[in-house]
């Protein structure tokens, strides 16, 4: 079970914070992967190197993920 689905279990809270639960959830995720990813893309246009363009695959697919956790 995902985070985003477990904010919705709860049945003592508001429509309105289950909203707010998840949106601070979702800042905060997309806050980690920028923090995250700019070192990475600095890295790789300094050095082209398979493992700074894996470094950055990973970090692109957590952001994926997050928007599709988003979609749904």
């Amino acid at each position: 079970m995902c985070l985003l689905e477990f904010v919705w279990l709860y049945d003592d809270i508001t429509l309105h914070e289950r909203h707010q639960k998840i949106l601070r959830c979702l800042l905060s995720w997309a806050a980690e992967l920028e923090i995250e990813a700019y070192p990475l893309l600095d890295e790789l246009t300094s050095k082209i190197s398979t493992l700074n363009l894996e470094r950055v695959r990973r970090s692109k697919s957590r952001l994926v993920a997050l928007i599709d956790e988003f979609k749904r």
